[in-house]
């Protein structure tokens, strides 16, 4: 039997407070991400348990979900369902480890960051291409709505 990082046991039921540290349990419950270790599905319940929970997200109208669509585009099904396990594992980790509960403001932010970083890039690219972005304006004024509106009816 194969002595791991995080105990004695190789049966997929290792608990994030006997390994040393996030890496580790990564490790060892097989969710890291393609390119820093060889891609596999693994032999692990807790790894498994990550994968199932990652590929059920593919329809879920949630930061989570969106994360994996993303990841999808990116890197394919496969990569996609290792990367968001590996989150929801870092996830789980963080809270069993240190003992917090989930807060999903922290998404938020990171969305907004991430939408900030897009728009800076579309704006450097449209400069560097000879265009100047222009914001649409959200919520036209009321008298074009009626004017539309009036348009059709006629």
């Amino acid at each position: 039997m194969a002595h791991t990082a995080c105990s004695g046991r190789n049966d997929g039921r290792s608990s994030p407070t006997e390994c040393r540290n996030l890496s580790h349990w990564q490790s060892y419950t097989s969710v890291r991400l393609p390119g820093t270790v060889q891609m596999r599905k693994g032999n692990n319940r807790a790894g498994q348990m990550f994968r199932l929970a990652a590929n059920s997200l593919h329809h879920n109208d949630t930061p989570m979900g969106h994360y994996l669509r993303r990841m999808k585009a990116k890197l394919g099904p496969a990569g996609a369902i290792t990367a968001t396990a590996r989150k929801i594992a870092i996830i789980f980790y963080t809270m069993v480890k240190n003992q917090v509960e989930y807060d999903a403001t922290l998404w938020a932010q990171r969305d907004a960051q991430r939408e900030k970083r897009f728009e800076e890039k579309l704006k450097r690219q449209a400069h560097q291409r000879g265009y100047k972005l222009v914001p649409i304006e959200e919520n036209p004024p009321r008298k074009a709505l009626i004017y539309k509106v009036q348009q059709r009816s006629s």
